[in-house]
């Protein structure tokens, strides 16, 4: 599991234990892209 914050500030990335990555607008605090290992 881990998160990473863009060098401009305003996505992080954050995956899980379950394969998957979402990919998150800081400003709306809204996921803006999904992608799973299925």
């Amino acid at each position: 599991m881990g998160v990473d914050i863009t060098s401009d500030g305003r996505y992080a990335i954050s995956t899980s234990y379950d394969c998957t990555l979402k990919v998150w607008d800081l400003r709306s605090g809204k996921v803006i892209a999904s992608f799973s290992d299925e």
